[in-house]
């Protein structure tokens, strides 16, 4: 006699469903504590390279908020319409940034007059303009990132709430 029979075939079943269910909260947020990670390195890459396109190209790169609520970067002070290459001024780049569904990963700034920040032609500073990026997941309301801009164009990430070792503590 060579097989399983029925009763073992459904009992490993039932097993691997009820193991299977005790497992899915942890997956779940293991998830979304990658979306949220994914995001914020997204941001800070994005960030660094708006300063280094302001150093190499010689032009002021902004890096912030579209009118419509996108993520780019530009060469102008006023913040474009949206983030397609079609609002911008004939030679001058733009690039959305974020990738997520934009209904899990919240963002937030303290930038003002406009939600940007401004990197200096040739020297990357920030000057005025200085302030942080703030990445939060609507399901992890115990953790949040920051991507940090200092006054001289410094350009840091850390972590607010439990700590991982991913990023430094903020």
């Amino acid at each position: 006699m060579r097989g399983f029979s029925l009763i073992e075939v459904m009992l490993v079943t039932l097993l691997l469903t009820v193991l299977g269910a005790m497992g899915w909260p942890a997956l779940q947020r293991n998830l979304w504590q990658q979306q949220l990670y994914s995001s914020a390195e997204q941001i800070y890459a994005a960030i660094r390279d708006a300063r280094l396109q302001a150093i190499a190209s010689g032009e002021d790169q902004w890096f912030g908020f579209s009118k419509s609520g996108e993520l780019c970067f530009w060469q102008t002070e006023r913040p474009p319409q949206s983030c397609a290459p079609e609002h911008f001024a004939s030679g001058t780049a733009s690039q959305r940034v974020i990738q997520q569904p934009p209904e899990l990963i919240n963002i937030a700034t303290n930038f003002s007059p406009i939600p940007a920040v401004r990197f200096s032609a040739l020297n990357g500073m920030a000057g005025f303009s200085a302030g942080r990026f703030q990445i939060s997941h609507s399901e992890l309301s115990d953790q949040s990132i920051r991507v940090i801009i200092s006054t001289l164009g410094r350009i840091r990430i850390c972590i607010a709430g439990t700590h991982n070792h991913r990023f430094a503590k903020c």
